[in-house]
């Protein structure tokens, strides 16, 4: 039998305890305590059946005080009218509703930012990721920026949609990126550039294009599933990472020789459907590996 969601705090503590995905605790007295009802008080947790003010049940407006909240938990909507907004630290999982017209910078390692749910994308100018093992979800974002230089670890992009390249790089050449465990599915609008990473890539619908800084290794892959597609640069051509040169811009890669000169134009234009058009069409990329 499950076990009935009462708050493991009294009010009026129980409030602040709530996660902010609840909208109302429910409170009722028994004795000299006032007892805390609310989904997710405890994991797997029933509601009681009747929350009637006839049954001794009252309604609480849950974070009223819109102070954060004990699960480490924040809440981000239009009414917010500051240019940047940053995750910090102490913030593991911002929620994000609306259209909300700012940036936000990410600082906190293992942070969540996105949208409620799926059917309810929240919107924002720009995201900028400082910290590793961040997941982006239910967002969409004119463009999200990974600075050169930082190590994502095992990030994740998940139903999200961005006007420019995703793109992921050293910041000197002769390095890698650790991106083991990194986790794309369903990245919408362009497409993801992976410049010199290291450890295996996993996707699903979400179209990336990779160059690998040695010609052979047996911990560099990316590995495709559903829709999604990868271009590995560095088969195709047979011209490997050591013979490129790296931008400050995270991700550009530069030319050294016509043929990569031509390869450069063909690669960083926001025009990946034309690219899939001429060279995923005639490939099978399902499982890519280096």
């Amino acid at each position: 039998m499950a076990e009935v969601c009462l708050s493991p705090v009294p009010f009026p503590v129980c409030v602040q305890a709530a996660s902010f995905l609840t909208t109302t605790v429910y409170v009722k007295r028994v004795d000299d305590r006032r007892l805390c009802y609310y989904p997710e008080a405890v994991a797997d947790c029933t509601m009681p059946s009747d929350l009637s003010i006839n049954n001794g049940f009252y309604p609480v407006v849950a974070n009223a005080t819109e102070g954060l909240s004990i699960h480490g938990e924040a809440y981000l909507d239009s009414t917010y009218v500051g240019t940047n907004y940053t995750v910090g630290t102490h913030v593991k999982t911002l929620y994000v509703r609306g259209t909300v017209d700012t940036q936000i910078v990410v600082d906190s390692e293992n942070a969540t930012v996105g949208g409620i749910d799926a059917l309810e994308y929240a919107t924002v100018n720009s995201v900028i990721v400082l910290q590793p093992n961040v997941r982006l979800t239910n967002l969409r974002a004119q463009t999200i920026l990974f600075p050169d230089g930082i190590e994502p670890g095992a990030c994740q992009l998940v139903n999200v949609t961005t006007n420019s390249p995703v793109q992921i790089a050293p910041k000197t050449n002769g390095v890698d990126v650790d991106l083991n465990n990194a986790y794309f599915d369903n990245v919408r609008g362009n497409y993801i550039a992976l410049l010199h990473h290291a450890g295996t890539v996993n996707s699903s619908n979400t179209d990336i294009l990779w160059l690998p800084r040695q010609s052979s290794s047996n911990d560099v892959a990316v590995l495709s599933a559903n829709n999604g597609s990868n271009l590995n640069v560095a088969r195709l051509t047979g011209i490997f990472g050591q013979q490129y040169q790296i931008e400050q811009a995270a991700g550009s890669i530069v030319y050294v020789n016509k043929q990569a000169e031509n390869l450069f134009n063909l690669l960083l234009i926001p025009s990946i459907v034309l690219l899939g058009a001429i060279v995923f069409s005639g490939l099978d990329f399902t499982t890519e590996d280096e």
